[in-house]
């Protein structure tokens, strides 16, 4: 329907008032007025140069409303502002402009969302604006990503060249306290739980312009909020037009938003999401380029050794003679060339990959010498720098130009085609999108990142694409599989401590909480290599950071791939790699992730066909050691039941718990992996120790069967003695068979709970009687070999009447 008009305001639905004598709007909630007299606006160069900034905001506008859509309009007489809101079962909103003039223009910025306190607008949270809670998204794979507290938290920023190329890829105003996050935020405030109502502004397009969100705070008070569409300058012809990103407006559960809007984005931009998580192994993070053929052969010879399932290996950095020259190979560590590697590695039954960063050329490279003219320039005409590899620089090639296009495809080609890898991680692709001038003006510098990797997409077919170093939002529908965070490293925090994008274990294992949910949304989620060595081998991890990496990883449900020297890992040190995998698929939840900028508790439920539980890391950031205590109503569970806790990585039963579980030693960069289960009134399985998910990958089919004639039937084949016959006859009895499958050989145990007034009458294992142990009150292990496949058996029997 068309709306009712009152004086100024045109009530739209009941989510939008207009108010077009202003030329601003309301946007609605329950019946809140959450943002108060937003306006639009865009900033544009005519021919000669000059800046101009139109808004909708001011005198009166045009409007035009239909059933399910608002615009206003707004004329200068050189261009047009067309502002558009749909209001279907969600809110989507975005600006066009038009050139009415004789001449091009240049758009700078597209401002689908403006609202400025000094013209009186507002951000209704229900708290002040020191009160809030920001949802910052780096805009690059390696960029920190967490809810920054606006009245205080962690506001780092190092202020280098360096890192405002990597990280900040849009000018930051002059403003004190200006927070920024690339595409989309969630803001929220400490006045209410998360779930009471967090404000989601995200852009759920993205192929064509830089997308952000900008917050302005004058000192602890609101100045602005801006849903910047970034034009970098454009040209729009006359008669044409330019329109921006899609913005999505919507209210609600804080964590709930942030997946809706990943599964907005995902749809809109055709993401790709593989049936399952890549696995692997990757020459990185032990070797750092200094890899040979021989080892990687080695480390091939150990992972079919183990029967680890790891699929792919991958030959990540140091293979080539220089970057940009991708198949020029060093003949001193790779004698008999890359297309015999990758075949023997497919002989060997795993699948070959490479590391590209296809979207720059080193300084001393043939392709910069031969070809300069695919080098990005600068307005000066020099060539813009993309980073320092190893003390060389290496500058961006421009992608908007066809040579370097078809460069691309032959590169691939032959890396693909003629070489056979099947796999390739493309890193530092945020180049593509540095500033400069490019050979094509109407090319965005999203539009540049997204063609290069199309083009690539195109070249490899349906082959594996893993995204590193690269803006999020246009790599959607081009990648499978998605760097989430910071490298990791064999340091918990960086040497020189101030860049939270720094190589460090601690950064990546944050950004893999605060990105958890782009998992299977947007692509699958990496949350980079685990390292398990010791640190008598190349790191300075200690066992609990070690296990906190591993237990985020194996949460993440993503990517898992190892980066050791598998030949010098000890075995006492591999089974944390094999309790990992296969990767869950399932990604956990940072339940806190609005309350604590670090969040501490990494929440991952689990609902089987045998039965449901909850698997919780609760993670201790600080360096000393603390005591913990975890409300079950904070974990999303019924605080008036009863519940099973075992503690994971110490193989301890906790007990039965009602309301809360404390934590007392919780030790320093410590995360304890808790399972939570229902207590039942029948035989259960609690949890199997051979993988982090405790059940849900290993598990295959649990059976059960009531009565004492198949368990009879079963026992004289298992057991002869008079005593065991003797109770079969007299008791009732119930069997449960758990069904095991898991890659490999692997110690651990199977446990269960016994009700109160039922007793062991045996364990079997492949149909073999099996000691057991008690392990707390009613929990009763089983241990075993997993050897590729096994069965075990509880058989238990409650005690007669005494009348009988």
């Amino acid at each position: 329907m068309a709306g009712e008009t009152m004086t100024d305001e045109i009530y739209f639905r009941d989510r939008l008032i207009l108010h077009p004598a202003r030329g601003t709007f309301d946007w609605v909630f329950r019946a809140q007025a959450i943002l108060q007299h937003a306006s639009a606006a865009a900033t544009y160069r005519d021919a000669r140069g000059n800046v101009h900034h139109l808004t909708l905001a001011g005198d009166a506008v045009a409007y035009a409303v239909a059933d399910d859509w608002v615009t206003l309009r707004r004329d200068d007489g050189n261009v047009e502002l067309a502002w558009t809101a749909r209001l279907g079962d969600e809110t989507y909103a975005w600006l066009e402009i038009i050139n009415r003039h004789r001449e091009p223009i240049r758009v700078d910025e597209l401002r689908v969302l403006a609202l400025d306190a000094a013209s009186g607008a507002r951000v209704e949270l229900g708290a002040p604006a020191r009160a809030w809670r920001f949802f910052q998204n780096g805009w690059q794979s390696w960029s920190a990503t967490f809810v920054r507290d606006c009245g205080d938290g962690i506001h780092t920023d190092p202020a280098t060249d360096e890192y405002r190329y990597k990280h900040q890829p849009h000018a930051i105003p002059a403003v004190p306290k200006t927070l920024s996050s690339e595409w989309f935020s969630v803001l929220t405030s400490r006045a209410h739980r998360p779930a009471d109502g967090g404000l989601l502004l995200g852009f759920v397009t993205a192929a064509d312009q830089l997308g952000e969100i900008r917050l302005q705070l004058a000192g602890d008070a609101f100045a602005r909020l801006d849903a910047i569409s970034h034009a970098d300058g454009v040209r729009v012809e006359p008669g044409a037009r330019l329109a921006s990103e899609r913005l999505l407006i919507a209210c609600g559960d804080g964590l709930a938003l942030l997946e809706r809007y990943a599964a907005r984005l995902g749809e809109a931009m055709g993401a790709r999401v593989p049936a399952a998580p890549l696995t692997g192994w990757c020459t990185w993070y032990y070797f750092f380029g200094e890899n040979t053929e021989r080892d990687v052969m080695a480390n091939l010879e150990r992972i079919r050794a183990e029967r680890l399932p790891l699929g792919v290996i991958v030959i990540d950095d140091g293979y080539q003679t220089s970057d940009g020259d991708w198949t020029s190979v060093r003949a001193d560590r790779f004698p008999r060339g890359m297309k015999w590697l990758a075949d023997e590695i497919r002989r060997a039954g795993f699948v070959p990959g490479l590391w590209v960063a296809p979207f720059a050329a080193n300084e001393n490279s043939r392709l910069a010498r031969e070809h300069p003219e695919f080098l990005l320039r600068d307005e000066t005409g020099a060539p813009v720098g993309a980073w320092l590899h190893w003390g060389d620089q290496c500058f961006s090639l421009d992608l908007s130009r066809t040579d370097v296009h078809e460069w691309l495809r032959e590169t691939f080609r032959t890396l693909s085609d003629d070489w056979g890898y099947a796999f390739f991680k493309l890193d530092f692709l945020y180049t593509a999108a540095a500033p400069g001038v490019r050979h094509d003006p109407t090319m965005t510098r999203a539009q540049a990142v997204r063609r290069g990797l199309a083009i690539i997409r195109e070249t490899v077919g349906t082959k594996t694409i893993l995204g590193c170093g690269a803006p999020l939002g246009p790599s959607v529908g081009c990648v499978d599989a998605m760097r989430i965070g910071p490298d990791v490293a064999i340091t918990w925090e960086p040497i020189f401590r101030g860049d939270l994008t720094a190589p460090a274990t601690a950064y990546a294992m944050r950004n893999t909480l605060a990105r958890a949910f782009m998992h299977n949304r947007l692509w699958h989620n990496d949350p980079d290599c685990a390292l398990v060595r010791r640190r008598d081998d190349e790191s300075d991890l200690v066992l609990n950071e070690m296990r906190t990496m591993v237990s985020m990883i194996g949460l993440c449900g993503g990517a898992t791939l190892s980066s050791d020297n598998l030949p010098s890992i000890r075995r006492g040190r591999l089974k944390y790699l094999k309790q990992i995998l296969p990767p869950t698929n399932i990604a956990a939840r940072p339940l806190d992730l609005f309350e604590n900028e670090l969040p501490r508790l990494f929440a991952l439920p689990i609902a089987a066909p045998w039965g449901e539980w909850l698997v919780v890391g609760a993670i201790n950031w600080d360096d000393q050691t603390t005591t913990t205590e975890i409300a079950l109503e904070t974990l999303g569970l019924d605080p008036a039941r009863e519940y099973h806790v075992y503690n994971y990585w110490h193989r301890r039963y906790v007990g039965v718990v009602r309301e809360r579980v404390t934590i007392k030693r919780h030790q320093p960069h410590e995360t304890r992996v808790l399972l939570f289960k229902a207590v039942s009134e029948q035989v259960d399985v609690l949890a199997t120790t051979f993988h982090l998910a405790q059940g849900l990958v290993e598990v295959k089919r649990v059976e059960r069967e009531r009565g004492s004639k198949g368990a009879e039937e079963r026992g004289r084949r298992t057991a002869r003695r008079p005593r065991d016959r003797e109770t079969r006859k007299n008791s009732m009895m119930e069997t449960l068979r758990v069904e095991l499958e898991k890659s490999g050989a692997q110690r651990g145990e199977v446990l269960f709970t016994i009700p109160r007034g039922q007793r062991v009458i045996a364990a079997r294992v492949d149909g073999r009687v099996s000691p057991h142990r008690l392990v707390g009150q009613g929990i009763v292990a089983v241990g075993l070999t997993l050897d590729e496949r096994a069965v075990v058996e509880i058989e238990v029997s409650a005690k007669p009447p005494a009348s009988v």
